[in-house]
């Protein structure tokens, strides 16, 4: 279930603040019953009939409680039975991939309602902006704005949450060094708030929401693609770090002697684990195995070569395609451990590109790397799963990022007429 507790959106006088303590108070009661009469509300809330009253009043004003009926009757008049309609205010998640945009509206829970899906070419980043502004317009079109509560976006690269800009842009094509603003050119086109965050990031609330992490608090999402990020959540909100800069995992030495990385150090994880390293790695060892599935798939023309081809290898037994999956899973092991020693969660969720398609392939010789490592207490209480293929959880963890960052101000704004 969410909770929007982030900063307001603007500074509030005190009865503003108190105002709004006291929305937040019965909108929680609310979004855990979903259904109650008036009489139980006031019970389970610490304020006064009249409070209560105008509350209830102000959310049936702008949609969000529906008079339902009536309860049974305990003594007297039976009550009047409210139910909650999240569908009044809605928030809106954007994600890119390689080829692809995906858009998805929610309602406040972060329920999907619709869905829609857009190619590009994957190229220009301006392009890219644009394209997500365009499918954000087209999902929303036939939806009052009033009800919009904000956009979630997620990208990959180096993303500065607070200023919503690029730091870093990385793709299987494409490399951007320059920061862009990207925030400020949606907000400007949507005339929404918009938060932009790293596609790992928001794809970890996507698991929360409707994925394997769904009932959890404290999750490590590992993705694992072109790069090696993980989305890390703690009592069920993101951790960003101090500057962004959290989970960034893929570039932990696994290796001290090993390869040079383009962050400087030597052997770290993505050297070894993202899709590249596993293909130049499948290349180096079918090399020196004229027997191995990986040559016969093309002739002998190793660059052909995909992870794909690579895990389809390893699940035919092949012994080279085994080889590589049991080393690059003792890799993200040697790595993860590390993270279940500090950060203690209660699942980790193996995704990505990489890491959905593997499965088991990964996940086993992971496990059992952990296993080696990792401290008994920390063993103890964690679950390691594989997360969901569908790509569009990051989508919905976008959107539940949006409302997150929501203040109850602007959930309680009313239609302007």
């Amino acid at each position: 279930m969410l909770s929007i507790t982030l900063p307001l959106e603007k500074e509030q006088s005190s009865a503003e603040t108190i105002r709004n303590l006291n929305r937040s108070q019965v909108l929680e009661v609310f979004r855990k019953t979903h259904t109650i009469s008036y009489v139980d509300l006031v019970e389970k809330v610490t304020l006064s009939r009249a409070t209560v009253a105008s509350i209830v009043n102000e959310m049936l004003e702008i949609g969000l409680l529906q008079k339902i009926g009536q309860a049974a009757s305990t003594g007297g008049r039976r009550p009047t039975l409210l139910g909650y309609h999240p569908e009044a205010k809605m928030a809106v998640g954007v994600t890119m991939f390689d080829n692809e945009i995906k858009a998805v509206l929610t309602d406040m829970e972060g329920t999907p309602i619709k869905l829609l899906e857009r190619p590009w070419d994957g190229l220009r980043f301006e392009d890219l902006i644009s394209k997500m502004i365009d499918a954000v317009q087209d999902l929303c079109a036939s939806v009052d704005p009033q009800r919009l509560l904000g956009v979630g976006t997620g990208l990959p690269g180096v993303v500065d949450v607070d200023h919503g800009t690029i730091v870093e842009y990385v793709t299987a094509r494409r490399r951007i060094d320059t920061p862009i603003e990207v925030r400020r050119v949606m907000e400007e086109a949507l005339r929404l708030p918009v938060i932009v965050a790293n596609r790992s990031r928001t794809a970890a609330l996507g698991e929360l929401q409707v994925g394997v992490g769904r009932g959890m608090k404290n999750l490590v999402y590992l993705s694992i693609g072109h790069g090696i990020v993980a989305g890390v959540v703690l009592g069920g909100d993101l951790y960003f770090g101090t500057n962004f800069s959290s989970g960034e995992i893929g570039h932990n030495s696994v290796a001290p002697d090993g390869p040079l990385c383009g962050c400087g150090n030597r052997g770290c994880l993505e050297m070894f684990a993202s899709d590249n390293a596993i293909v130049a790695r499948a290349i180096e060892k079918a090399r020196e195995a004229p027997h191995s599935l990986l040559r016969q798939e093309f002739n002998n023309n190793l660059m052909l070569l995909t992870t794909d081809i690579i895990f389809e290898c390893a699940r035919q037994e092949d012994p080279t395609a085994l080889e590589i999956m049991n080393e690059t899973g003792m890799y993200i092991g040697i790595a993860l451990s590390g993270a279940l020693n500090i950060l203690n969660p209660q699942m980790v969720v193996l995704g990505g590109p990489i890491g959905c398609k593997a499965g088991r392939l990964l996940l086993d010789p992971m496990i059992r790397e952990v296993g080696r490592h990792a401290l008994p207490m920390s063993l103890s209480c964690v679950q390691i799963v594989s997360g969901s293929e569908n790509t569009e959880t990051a989508t919905i963890g976008a959107a539940v990022l949006a409302l997150k960052n929501t203040s109850i101000e602007r959930i309680f704004l009313y239609p302007k007429t």
